[in-house]
C-alpha cells in the first residue's frame, strides 16, 4: 500500500475512532472524531471512499454519504453484494440534545454501486438497537449480524 504520508493518497481530513471496510476495490471509512477539546468534541459526519489500484495505491477520496449525526466508535460492514451497514457509534460524553446519543441506536443501510457511490437516497435507518452502542464490533455469518 502507498505511504500514508503522501498527500496525494492521504485521508481528506484527520479522524480517529472511525470504522473502515473494503468492498471490491473500494476502501470505505465512516464517522470518527476530529479532536477532543474541553468543552467541545468535533465528530465526523460523513462516509468517504477511495478506489484502490492494482498495486494498492489509493485514488482520490470522495464523500459518498452524510450520516444523520456524527459518530465515533461505529461499526461498518459491507456484504459481498455491496449492501453497507453502519451500526452504533455515539458520543464520548453525554450530549444534552440527545442527537448523538440517538445515533448510537441506528442501523443504517445503503447499497453501493460499482463506482463507489450509494444508490438512491444513500444511507437510511433500517431499524434501531435496544440501546445506544459505542465502540461496537460486528461480525456477520450466513446473513446474520452479531
Amino acid at each position: 500500500m502507498a505511504s500514508w504520508t503522501n498527500p496525494e493518497y492521504a485521508l481528506p481530513n484527520s479522524r480517529a475512532f472511525a470504522s473502515a471496510a473494503v468492498w471490491g476495490n473500494w476502501l470505505v471509512v465512516a464517522g470518527g472524531i476530529v479532536e477532543v477539546t474541553d468543552p467541545v468534541t468535533t465528530y465526523r459526519q460523513n462516509v468517504i471512499a477511495a478506489r484502490m489500484g492494482p498495486a494498492g495505491m489509493l485514488g482520490q477520496w470522495k464523500t459518498i454519504a452524510v450520516l444523520p449525526a456524527g459518530r465515533v466508535g461505529c461499526s461498518l460492514w459491507i456484504s459481498p453484494t455491496g449492501k453497507m451497514y453502519i451500526i452504533g457509534g455515539g458520543p464520548l460524553e453525554a450530549d444534552p440534545t440527545g442527537a448523538l446519543l440517538d445515533a448510537g441506536r441506528d442501523i443504517l443501510v445503503g447499497q453501493l454501486n460499482p463506482d463507489g457511490d450509494l444508490q438512491g437516497s444513500g444511507l437510511v435507518p433500517e431499524r434501531s438497537l435496544p440501546h445506544p452502542l459505542n465502540n461496537v464490533g460486528m461480525a456477520v455469518s450466513r446473513d446474520w449480524m452479531y
